[in-house]
Protein backbone atom coordinates (compact mmCIF):
# COMPACT_ATOMS: atom_id res chain seq x y z
CA UNK A 1 0.00 0.00 0.00
CA UNK A 2 2.85 2.54 0.81
CA UNK A 3 4.32 1.79 -2.38
CA UNK A 4 1.60 2.23 -4.20
CA UNK A 5 0.86 5.91 -2.48
CA UNK A 6 5.08 6.90 -3.24
CA UNK A 7 4.70 5.80 -6.87
CA UNK A 8 1.96 7.88 -7.41
CA UNK A 9 3.85 10.35 -5.49
CA UNK A 10 6.40 10.38 -7.86
CA UNK A 11 3.87 10.38 -11.05
CA UNK A 12 2.35 13.37 -9.71
CA UNK A 13 5.56 14.68 -9.73
CA UNK A 14 6.69 14.29 -12.45
CA UNK A 15 3.38 15.73 -14.05
CA UNK A 16 4.02 18.64 -12.23
CA UNK A 17 7.28 19.44 -13.73
CA UNK A 18 6.51 18.61 -16.90
CA UNK A 19 3.68 21.18 -16.09
CA UNK A 20 5.76 23.83 -15.38
CA UNK A 21 8.32 23.14 -18.37
CA UNK A 22 5.47 23.51 -20.64
CA UNK A 23 4.40 26.45 -18.89
CA UNK A 24 7.69 28.10 -19.08
CA UNK A 25 7.72 26.81 -22.75
CA UNK A 26 4.70 28.49 -22.87
CA UNK A 27 5.16 32.03 -21.42
CA UNK A 28 8.99 31.62 -23.19
CA UNK A 29 7.59 31.56 -26.52
CA UNK A 30 4.70 34.29 -25.46
CA UNK A 31 7.37 36.67 -24.52
CA UNK A 32 9.60 35.68 -27.69
CA UNK A 33 6.52 36.63 -30.16
CA UNK A 34 5.71 39.55 -27.85
CA UNK A 35 9.23 41.07 -27.66
CA UNK A 36 11.20 39.65 -29.96
CA UNK A 37 8.95 39.41 -33.25
CA UNK A 38 6.42 41.84 -32.76
CA UNK A 39 8.08 43.84 -35.50
CA UNK A 40 7.80 40.65 -37.59
CA UNK A 41 4.34 39.89 -36.49
CA UNK A 42 2.76 42.95 -36.97
CA UNK A 43 4.34 43.59 -40.42
CA UNK A 44 3.43 39.95 -41.20
CA UNK A 45 -0.34 40.56 -40.49
CA UNK A 46 0.05 43.84 -42.12
CA UNK A 47 0.81 41.87 -45.55
CA UNK A 48 -2.28 39.54 -44.66
CA UNK A 49 -4.82 42.77 -43.98
CA UNK A 50 -2.93 45.84 -45.92
CA UNK A 51 -1.19 46.31 -48.98
CA UNK A 52 0.00 49.67 -51.39
CA UNK A 53 -1.64 49.91 -54.50
CA UNK A 54 -0.54 52.17 -56.96
CA UNK A 55 -2.81 54.96 -58.40
CA UNK A 56 -2.03 54.88 -62.27
CA UNK A 57 -2.45 58.09 -64.20
CA UNK A 58 -2.41 58.10 -68.24
CA UNK A 59 0.60 59.63 -70.05
CA UNK A 60 -0.70 62.83 -71.09
CA UNK A 61 -1.30 63.12 -75.32
CA UNK A 62 0.22 65.46 -78.04
CA UNK A 63 -1.94 67.19 -80.30
CA UNK A 64 -1.67 69.07 -83.57
CA UNK A 65 -2.17 72.48 -83.78
CA UNK A 66 -5.71 71.97 -84.20
CA UNK A 67 -6.07 69.30 -81.17
CA UNK A 68 -5.96 66.41 -83.22
CA UNK A 69 -4.03 63.50 -81.14
CA UNK A 70 -1.22 62.42 -82.24
CA UNK A 71 0.09 60.09 -79.60
CA UNK A 72 -3.06 59.46 -77.10
CA UNK A 73 -2.94 56.63 -74.29
CA UNK A 74 -6.02 54.44 -74.06
CA UNK A 75 -7.34 52.00 -71.37
CA UNK A 76 -6.91 48.34 -73.13
CA UNK A 77 -8.96 45.07 -71.71
CA UNK A 78 -7.07 42.00 -72.08
CA UNK A 79 -8.74 38.47 -71.42
CA UNK A 80 -7.25 35.90 -69.84
CA UNK A 81 -7.75 31.91 -68.73
CA UNK A 82 -6.69 30.54 -65.35
CA UNK A 83 -5.38 27.05 -64.58
CA UNK A 84 -8.69 24.49 -64.43
CA UNK A 85 -10.71 26.74 -67.12
CA UNK A 86 -13.00 24.27 -69.10
CA UNK A 87 -12.89 24.14 -72.64
CA UNK A 88 -16.86 24.95 -72.69
CA UNK A 89 -16.32 27.74 -70.68
CA UNK A 90 -14.50 30.17 -73.16
CA UNK A 91 -17.25 32.88 -73.82
CA UNK A 92 -19.05 32.60 -76.79
CA UNK A 93 -18.48 36.03 -77.61
CA UNK A 94 -14.67 35.01 -78.35
CA UNK A 95 -13.35 32.54 -81.46
CA UNK A 96 -10.68 32.08 -83.52
CA UNK A 97 -8.84 31.66 -80.54
CA UNK A 98 -5.53 28.78 -80.70
CA UNK A 99 -4.89 27.92 -76.79
CA UNK A 100 -3.90 24.67 -76.08
CA UNK A 101 -6.18 22.60 -73.37
CA UNK A 102 -5.03 19.28 -71.90
CA UNK A 103 -8.08 17.11 -71.88
CA UNK A 104 -10.28 20.51 -72.27
CA UNK A 105 -8.82 22.24 -69.20
CA UNK A 106 -6.31 24.76 -69.24
CA UNK A 107 -2.96 23.58 -67.57
CA UNK A 108 -1.64 27.04 -66.81
CA UNK A 109 -2.32 30.78 -67.10
CA UNK A 110 -3.03 31.81 -71.03
CA UNK A 111 -3.91 34.81 -73.00
CA UNK A 112 -7.52 34.24 -75.00
CA UNK A 113 -8.20 37.74 -76.55
CA UNK A 114 -6.48 41.18 -76.68
CA UNK A 115 -8.07 44.65 -76.76
CA UNK A 116 -11.68 43.25 -75.70
CA UNK A 117 -14.67 45.41 -76.84
CA UNK A 118 -16.92 47.33 -74.62
CA UNK A 119 -19.82 44.68 -75.60
CA UNK A 120 -17.45 41.72 -74.66
CA UNK A 121 -16.20 42.89 -71.60
CA UNK A 122 -20.12 43.60 -70.48
CA UNK A 123 -20.79 39.66 -71.40
CA UNK A 124 -17.47 38.65 -69.79
CA UNK A 125 -18.67 39.95 -66.78
CA UNK A 126 -22.33 38.95 -66.36
CA UNK A 127 -20.56 34.88 -66.77
CA UNK A 128 -18.74 35.48 -63.57
CA UNK A 129 -16.40 33.05 -63.50
CA UNK A 130 -13.37 32.77 -61.63
CA UNK A 131 -11.68 31.41 -64.12
CA UNK A 132 -11.91 34.07 -66.72
CA UNK A 133 -9.50 36.97 -65.30
CA UNK A 134 -9.71 40.59 -67.09
CA UNK A 135 -6.66 42.76 -66.95
CA UNK A 136 -6.52 46.48 -67.75
CA UNK A 137 -3.15 47.68 -69.58
CA UNK A 138 -2.39 51.15 -70.64
CA UNK A 139 -1.73 51.51 -74.73
CA UNK A 140 -0.31 53.94 -76.34
CA UNK A 141 -1.70 54.78 -80.13
CA UNK A 142 -0.29 56.84 -82.73
CA UNK A 143 -3.66 57.60 -84.86
CA UNK A 144 -1.41 58.85 -87.94
CA UNK A 145 1.13 56.24 -87.96
CA UNK A 146 4.00 56.69 -90.19
CA UNK A 147 3.06 60.18 -90.84
CA UNK A 148 4.03 61.92 -87.65
CA UNK A 149 6.74 58.55 -86.89
CA UNK A 150 9.88 60.70 -87.56
CA UNK A 151 8.86 63.82 -85.34
CA UNK A 152 6.78 62.49 -82.82
CA UNK A 153 8.41 59.36 -82.15
CA UNK A 154 7.18 56.67 -79.91
CA UNK A 155 6.85 55.44 -75.63
CA UNK A 156 7.47 52.04 -74.50
CA UNK A 157 5.86 49.17 -72.99
CA UNK A 158 6.84 50.76 -69.35
CA UNK A 159 5.23 54.43 -70.58
CA UNK A 160 8.64 55.81 -70.97
CA UNK A 161 9.48 58.00 -73.96
CA UNK A 162 12.09 56.31 -76.20
CA UNK A 163 11.77 58.89 -79.64
CA UNK A 164 10.94 62.25 -80.62
CA UNK A 165 8.50 64.25 -78.94
CA UNK A 166 7.85 61.43 -76.83
CA UNK A 167 11.83 61.23 -75.56
CA UNK A 168 12.60 64.86 -75.23
CA UNK A 169 9.44 65.99 -73.37
CA UNK A 170 8.96 62.59 -71.39
CA UNK A 171 9.22 63.90 -68.17
CA UNK A 172 6.45 66.77 -69.44
CA UNK A 173 4.21 64.06 -70.61
CA UNK A 174 4.76 61.07 -67.99
CA UNK A 175 3.36 63.01 -64.54
CA UNK A 176 3.81 60.57 -61.52
CA UNK A 177 1.38 57.58 -60.53
CA UNK A 178 -0.16 58.40 -56.65
CA UNK A 179 0.34 55.62 -53.82
CA UNK A 180 -2.77 54.27 -51.41
CA UNK A 181 -2.64 51.79 -48.56
CA UNK A 182 -6.01 49.33 -49.02
CA UNK A 183 -7.08 47.01 -46.06
CA UNK A 184 -8.47 43.75 -46.67
CA UNK A 185 -10.02 41.02 -44.66
CA UNK A 186 -9.22 36.97 -44.52
CA UNK A 187 -11.38 36.61 -47.61
CA UNK A 188 -9.34 39.37 -49.20
CA UNK A 189 -12.19 41.24 -49.25
CA UNK A 190 -11.95 45.29 -48.41
CA UNK A 191 -13.30 46.01 -45.66
CA UNK A 192 -11.92 50.12 -44.95
CA UNK A 193 -11.52 53.10 -46.96
CA UNK A 194 -8.09 53.20 -49.03
CA UNK A 195 -5.87 55.55 -47.46
CA UNK A 196 -4.02 58.18 -50.04
CA UNK A 197 -0.20 58.23 -49.39
CA UNK A 198 0.29 60.00 -52.37
CA UNK A 199 -1.69 62.34 -54.92
CA UNK A 200 -0.91 61.03 -58.76
CA UNK A 201 -0.69 64.43 -60.77
CA UNK A 202 -1.58 64.06 -64.77
CA UNK A 203 1.12 65.16 -67.04
CA UNK A 204 1.21 67.96 -69.48
CA UNK A 205 -0.34 67.90 -72.92
CA UNK A 206 1.86 68.68 -75.56
CA UNK A 207 0.66 70.98 -78.40
CA UNK A 208 2.66 71.15 -81.75
CA UNK A 209 2.64 73.86 -84.18
CA UNK A 210 2.16 71.34 -86.86
CA UNK A 211 -1.02 70.71 -88.81
CA UNK A 212 -2.09 67.00 -89.95
CA UNK A 213 -3.69 68.44 -93.24
CA UNK A 214 -0.50 69.86 -94.05
CA UNK A 215 1.61 66.98 -92.31
CA UNK A 216 -0.68 64.53 -94.84
CA UNK A 217 -0.18 66.88 -98.18
CA UNK A 218 3.35 66.64 -97.70
CA UNK A 219 4.00 63.27 -97.05
CA UNK A 220 1.73 62.21 -99.48
CA UNK A 221 3.55 64.09 -101.97
CA UNK A 222 7.40 63.13 -100.60
CA UNK A 223 6.39 59.27 -100.74
CA UNK A 224 4.90 59.64 -104.86
CA UNK A 225 8.37 62.02 -105.56
CA UNK A 226 10.11 59.71 -104.04
CA UNK A 227 8.81 56.31 -106.34
CA UNK A 228 8.56 58.99 -109.46
CA UNK A 229 12.24 59.45 -109.48
CA UNK A 230 13.11 56.81 -107.49
CA UNK A 231 15.02 58.48 -104.95
CA UNK A 232 16.24 56.45 -101.46
CA UNK A 233 14.50 58.96 -99.31
CA UNK A 234 14.16 62.68 -98.39
CA UNK A 235 11.68 65.60 -96.78
CA UNK A 236 9.51 68.13 -96.71
CA UNK A 237 9.29 71.27 -94.60
CA UNK A 238 6.29 73.94 -94.38
CA UNK A 239 6.92 77.10 -92.55
CA UNK A 240 4.05 79.44 -91.30
CA UNK A 241 6.33 82.39 -92.26
CA UNK A 242 4.11 85.04 -90.45
CA UNK A 243 3.36 83.00 -86.84
CA UNK A 244 7.11 81.44 -87.26
CA UNK A 245 5.92 77.80 -86.52
CA UNK A 246 5.94 74.68 -88.42
CA UNK A 247 3.58 73.25 -90.17
CA UNK A 248 4.51 70.34 -91.44
CA UNK A 249 7.91 68.24 -91.04
CA UNK A 250 7.58 65.15 -93.35
CA UNK A 251 10.33 62.31 -93.95
CA UNK A 252 10.92 59.21 -95.59
CA UNK A 253 11.39 56.33 -95.10
CA UNK A 254 8.83 56.24 -92.18
CA UNK A 255 8.09 53.74 -89.47
CA UNK A 256 4.56 53.14 -87.44
CA UNK A 257 5.11 53.87 -84.21
CA UNK A 258 1.86 51.77 -83.59
CA UNK A 259 4.37 48.29 -84.70
CA UNK A 260 6.06 46.64 -81.42
CA UNK A 261 8.80 45.03 -84.31
CA UNK A 262 8.72 48.68 -85.69
CA UNK A 263 12.45 49.37 -87.35
CA UNK A 264 13.27 53.17 -86.73
CA UNK A 265 14.08 55.84 -89.18
CA UNK A 266 16.11 59.23 -88.59
CA UNK A 267 14.60 62.40 -88.96
CA UNK A 268 15.73 63.69 -92.54
CA UNK A 269 14.41 67.64 -91.72
CA UNK A 270 15.97 67.40 -88.35
CA UNK A 271 19.28 65.34 -88.38
CA UNK A 272 20.16 65.31 -91.91
CA UNK A 273 22.83 68.24 -93.08
CA UNK A 274 24.46 68.18 -96.56
CA UNK A 275 25.66 71.05 -98.89
CA UNK A 276 22.81 72.76 -100.15
CA UNK A 277 24.57 73.83 -103.72
CA UNK A 278 22.86 76.25 -105.46
CA UNK A 279 20.11 77.06 -103.02
CA UNK A 280 22.76 79.23 -101.69
CA UNK A 281 22.93 81.63 -104.37
CA UNK A 282 20.37 83.96 -103.60
CA UNK A 283 22.62 84.28 -99.81
CA UNK A 284 25.55 85.31 -101.32
CA UNK A 285 23.43 87.80 -103.55
CA UNK A 286 21.92 89.20 -100.94
CA UNK A 287 24.84 89.67 -98.79
CA UNK A 288 26.98 91.44 -102.10
CA UNK A 289 23.55 93.56 -101.72
CA UNK A 290 23.74 94.20 -98.33
CA UNK A 291 27.38 95.39 -98.42
CA UNK A 292 27.37 97.14 -101.66
CA UNK A 293 29.83 95.18 -103.20
CA UNK A 294 27.43 95.14 -106.33
CA UNK A 295 24.47 96.04 -107.22
CA UNK A 296 20.97 95.69 -108.50
CA UNK A 297 21.73 96.23 -112.35
CA UNK A 298 25.76 94.57 -111.91
CA UNK A 299 26.47 92.95 -115.12
CA UNK A 300 28.53 89.70 -114.27
CA UNK A 301 31.00 88.58 -116.75
CA UNK A 302 30.94 84.84 -116.96
CA UNK A 303 32.92 84.33 -120.04
CA UNK A 304 33.95 81.87 -120.85
CA UNK A 305 31.66 79.83 -118.91
CA UNK A 306 34.82 78.92 -116.51
CA UNK A 307 36.98 80.13 -114.41
CA UNK A 308 40.11 79.10 -112.55
CA UNK A 309 40.36 79.40 -108.57
CA UNK A 310 43.69 77.96 -106.76
CA UNK A 311 44.15 75.71 -109.67
CA UNK A 312 40.84 74.21 -109.67
CA UNK A 313 38.23 75.33 -112.26
CA UNK A 314 34.51 76.28 -111.85
CA UNK A 315 32.43 75.50 -114.98
CA UNK A 316 28.50 76.22 -116.04
CA UNK A 317 26.54 74.44 -118.43
CA UNK A 318 26.91 77.05 -120.90
CA UNK A 319 28.68 80.09 -121.75
CA UNK A 320 26.27 82.88 -120.06
CA UNK A 321 28.38 85.52 -121.13
CA UNK A 322 27.41 88.68 -119.38
CA UNK A 323 24.41 88.74 -117.44
CA UNK A 324 22.99 90.75 -114.22
CA UNK A 325 23.07 89.64 -110.55
CA UNK A 326 19.35 88.67 -110.97
CA UNK A 327 19.83 86.20 -114.28
CA UNK A 328 23.08 84.61 -111.69
CA UNK A 329 20.48 83.54 -109.61
CA UNK A 330 17.54 82.60 -112.53
CA UNK A 331 20.30 80.40 -114.50
CA UNK A 332 21.88 79.17 -111.33
CA UNK A 333 25.67 80.20 -112.62
CA UNK A 334 28.34 78.67 -111.02
CA UNK A 335 30.74 81.60 -112.57
CA UNK A 336 28.89 84.35 -111.75
CA UNK A 337 28.12 82.69 -107.99
CA UNK A 338 31.85 82.63 -107.75
CA UNK A 339 32.35 86.27 -108.72
CA UNK A 340 29.43 87.64 -106.37
CA UNK A 341 31.27 85.16 -103.12
CA UNK A 342 34.44 86.39 -104.02
CA UNK A 343 33.19 90.48 -104.10
CA UNK A 344 32.93 90.19 -100.53
CA UNK A 345 35.68 89.28 -97.91
CA UNK A 346 35.89 85.14 -96.79
CA UNK A 347 34.91 86.43 -93.14
CA UNK A 348 32.30 89.07 -94.23
CA UNK A 349 30.55 86.32 -96.34
CA UNK A 350 30.85 83.32 -93.46
CA UNK A 351 29.30 85.33 -90.75
CA UNK A 352 26.77 86.36 -92.82
CA UNK A 353 25.59 83.43 -93.38
CA UNK A 354 25.88 82.25 -89.53
CA UNK A 355 23.66 85.82 -89.54
CA UNK A 356 21.05 83.08 -91.54
CA UNK A 357 21.11 80.61 -89.09
CA UNK A 358 23.59 78.04 -91.06
CA UNK A 359 25.63 76.67 -88.70
CA UNK A 360 24.01 78.17 -85.62
CA UNK A 361 21.57 76.12 -83.10
CA UNK A 362 18.37 75.94 -83.61
CA UNK A 363 15.55 76.65 -80.93
CA UNK A 364 13.66 73.23 -81.28
CA UNK A 365 14.42 70.33 -78.90
CA UNK A 366 14.82 67.41 -79.97
CA UNK A 367 17.32 64.24 -79.64
CA UNK A 368 21.00 64.44 -81.95
CA UNK A 369 19.39 67.60 -83.58
CA UNK A 370 22.04 68.83 -86.69
CA UNK A 371 23.21 72.82 -86.41
CA UNK A 372 25.44 71.58 -89.84
CA UNK A 373 28.94 73.36 -90.07
CA UNK A 374 30.52 76.46 -92.38
CA UNK A 375 34.31 75.69 -93.82
CA UNK A 376 35.97 79.27 -91.40
CA UNK A 377 39.32 78.38 -91.33
CA UNK A 378 41.86 80.73 -91.68
CA UNK A 379 43.36 81.26 -94.66
CA UNK A 380 41.07 80.54 -96.68
CA UNK A 381 41.39 80.07 -100.21
CA UNK A 382 39.45 81.73 -103.01
CA UNK A 383 38.19 78.63 -104.39
CA UNK A 384 36.86 77.77 -100.96
CA UNK A 385 35.03 81.36 -100.67
CA UNK A 386 33.24 80.85 -104.09
CA UNK A 387 32.47 77.43 -103.06
CA UNK A 388 30.60 78.97 -100.00
CA UNK A 389 28.39 80.96 -102.23
CA UNK A 390 27.03 77.58 -104.39
CA UNK A 391 26.92 75.57 -101.32
CA UNK A 392 29.43 73.51 -101.09
CA UNK A 393 31.38 74.02 -98.14
CA UNK A 394 28.87 74.21 -95.46
CA UNK A 395 26.57 71.93 -94.58
CA UNK A 396 22.54 72.63 -93.40
CA UNK A 397 19.69 70.66 -92.80
CA UNK A 398 16.74 71.02 -94.07
CA UNK A 399 15.10 73.50 -91.30
CA UNK A 400 17.29 75.65 -91.27
CA UNK A 401 17.55 75.85 -95.17
CA UNK A 402 13.99 76.93 -94.83
CA UNK A 403 14.45 78.98 -91.93
CA UNK A 404 16.89 80.58 -93.97
CA UNK A 405 14.59 81.50 -97.34
CA UNK A 406 11.73 82.67 -94.79
CA UNK A 407 13.97 85.82 -94.50
CA UNK A 408 12.89 86.60 -97.74
CA UNK A 409 8.85 85.51 -97.37
CA UNK A 410 9.57 87.72 -94.34
CA UNK A 411 11.16 90.89 -95.81
CA UNK A 412 14.42 90.50 -94.55
CA UNK A 413 13.40 89.58 -90.65
CA UNK A 414 14.81 86.11 -89.89
CA UNK A 415 12.35 84.21 -87.27
CA UNK A 416 13.37 81.12 -85.28
CA UNK A 417 10.90 78.71 -85.76
CA UNK A 418 8.94 76.58 -83.30
CA UNK A 419 7.39 72.98 -83.43
CA UNK A 420 5.75 73.55 -79.94
CA UNK A 421 2.67 76.12 -79.20
CA UNK A 422 2.90 78.79 -77.57
CA UNK A 423 7.20 78.99 -77.63
CA UNK A 424 8.59 82.18 -78.06
CA UNK A 425 9.21 83.22 -81.63
CA UNK A 426 12.44 85.33 -81.91
CA UNK A 427 13.00 87.57 -84.77
CA UNK A 428 15.49 90.07 -86.31
CA UNK A 429 16.21 92.01 -89.11
CA UNK A 430 18.97 91.26 -91.52
CA UNK A 431 18.32 92.90 -94.81
CA UNK A 432 16.88 96.09 -95.57
CA UNK A 433 13.35 95.90 -96.89
CA UNK A 434 14.88 97.26 -100.66
CA UNK A 435 17.81 94.73 -100.38
CA UNK A 436 14.96 92.03 -100.07
CA UNK A 437 12.72 93.19 -102.35
CA UNK A 438 15.70 92.26 -105.07
CA UNK A 439 16.08 88.84 -104.17
CA UNK A 440 12.84 88.28 -104.40
CA UNK A 441 12.85 89.38 -107.62
CA UNK A 442 15.37 87.07 -108.57
CA UNK A 443 13.92 83.98 -107.01
CA UNK A 444 10.30 84.69 -109.03
CA UNK A 445 13.01 85.30 -112.10
CA UNK A 446 13.94 81.40 -111.53
CA UNK A 447 10.32 80.26 -111.59
CA UNK A 448 9.06 82.17 -114.67
CA UNK A 449 12.25 81.11 -116.33
CA UNK A 450 15.45 79.65 -115.12
CA UNK A 451 15.87 76.89 -113.28
CA UNK A 452 12.83 76.70 -111.40
CA UNK A 453 10.00 76.63 -114.26
CA UNK A 454 8.45 73.44 -113.26
CA UNK A 455 8.14 74.88 -109.71
CA UNK A 456 4.95 77.04 -111.01
CA UNK A 457 1.04 77.02 -109.69
CA UNK A 458 -1.97 77.78 -111.61
CA UNK A 459 -3.08 78.88 -107.72
CA UNK A 460 -0.22 80.94 -106.53
CA UNK A 461 2.47 82.74 -107.34
CA UNK A 462 6.07 81.34 -106.60
CA UNK A 463 9.43 82.14 -105.80
CA UNK A 464 12.55 79.88 -104.93
CA UNK A 465 15.72 78.68 -105.87
CA UNK A 466 16.42 74.86 -107.48
CA UNK A 467 20.03 73.16 -105.32
CA UNK A 468 21.68 70.07 -106.80
CA UNK A 469 24.91 68.79 -105.02
CA UNK A 470 26.87 65.34 -105.49
CA UNK A 471 27.11 63.61 -102.24
CA UNK A 472 29.85 62.98 -100.25
CA UNK A 473 32.02 59.62 -100.59
CA UNK A 474 32.79 57.04 -98.70
CA UNK A 475 36.39 56.74 -99.57
CA UNK A 476 36.35 60.64 -99.99
CA UNK A 477 35.94 63.44 -102.28
CA UNK A 478 32.51 63.07 -104.11
CA UNK A 479 30.32 60.72 -105.75
CA UNK A 480 29.38 61.53 -109.04
CA UNK A 481 26.47 59.38 -109.37
CA UNK A 482 25.20 59.90 -106.19
CA UNK A 483 22.85 63.25 -105.78
CA UNK A 484 20.59 65.57 -103.82
CA UNK A 485 18.32 67.50 -105.61
CA UNK A 486 15.94 70.14 -103.76
CA UNK A 487 13.75 73.21 -103.86
CA UNK A 488 13.09 75.82 -101.76
CA UNK A 489 10.14 77.95 -102.60
CA UNK A 490 7.84 80.72 -101.38
CA UNK A 491 4.59 81.11 -101.82
CA UNK A 492 1.15 82.46 -100.35
CA UNK A 493 -2.01 80.52 -100.20
CA UNK A 494 -5.17 82.16 -98.23
CA UNK A 495 -3.96 85.03 -96.36
CA UNK A 496 -0.77 82.39 -95.09
CA UNK A 497 2.62 83.23 -96.30
CA UNK A 498 4.45 79.64 -97.01
CA UNK A 499 8.26 78.96 -96.87
CA UNK A 500 8.29 74.99 -98.33
CA UNK A 501 11.34 72.89 -98.89
CA UNK A 502 12.07 69.50 -100.63
CA UNK A 503 14.44 67.72 -101.10
CA UNK A 504 14.66 64.28 -102.55
CA UNK A 505 17.82 62.29 -101.76
CA UNK A 506 20.03 59.71 -104.46
CA UNK A 507 17.18 60.10 -106.84
CA UNK A 508 17.94 57.60 -110.72
CA UNK A 509 20.81 59.39 -112.40
CA UNK A 510 18.26 59.57 -115.64
CA UNK A 511 16.74 62.34 -113.55
CA UNK A 512 18.57 64.39 -110.57
CA UNK A 513 18.35 67.92 -110.27
CA UNK A 514 16.58 69.89 -108.20
CA UNK A 515 14.81 71.70 -111.16
CA UNK A 516 13.28 68.24 -112.62
CA UNK A 517 12.51 66.28 -109.39
CA UNK A 518 12.13 68.56 -106.15
CA UNK A 519 10.41 71.91 -107.92
CA UNK A 520 7.26 69.66 -109.08
CA UNK A 521 6.99 67.76 -105.90
CA UNK A 522 6.66 71.58 -104.28
CA UNK A 523 4.45 72.19 -107.00
CA UNK A 524 2.22 69.57 -105.87
CA UNK A 525 1.92 70.32 -102.58
CA UNK A 526 1.29 73.97 -103.37
CA UNK A 527 -1.91 73.14 -105.79
CA UNK A 528 -2.87 70.83 -102.56
CA UNK A 529 -2.48 73.24 -100.10
CA UNK A 530 -4.57 75.92 -102.54
CA UNK A 531 -7.21 72.79 -102.61
CA UNK A 532 -7.31 72.58 -98.92
CA UNK A 533 -7.56 76.27 -98.92
CA UNK A 534 -10.79 76.66 -100.55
Amino acid sequence: MAKSLELKSWRALIVFFLFIIFLMLILFRMAYLAFIQDDFLNNKGKDLTEGLRPIKILRASIYDRNMIPLATTINQYDLYGLKGLEKDDIPFVISGNSIKFVENKLTKKSLIKKDLSLEELEKIKKLRNNYLEIEEVESRIYPFGEQFSNMVGFAGKDGKGLEGIELIYDEVLSGEDGLKRIYKNRNQEPFKKPEILREPYKGEDIVLTLDKDYQFIAFKNLIEGIKKFEAKGGSVVILDNKLGEVLAAASFPAYNPNNPNRKIQRNRVLLDAFEPGSIMKPFAYALALANNTIEANSKIDTDPGSLILNGRKIVDPKNYQSITAREVIAKSSQVGASIISLSLEGNTLIEGLKSFGFSKALSIDFPSINFGSINQRENISKHEIASLGFGYGLTASPIQIARAFSVFANDGILKDFVIIKGDYVYETRLLESSINQEVMKSLELVVEEGTGVLARSQFAKVAGKTGTTHKVSSSGGYDDSSYIGSFAGITEIANRSLTIFVTLDEPGLNRYSGGTIAAPVFSEIVDDIYHLSL
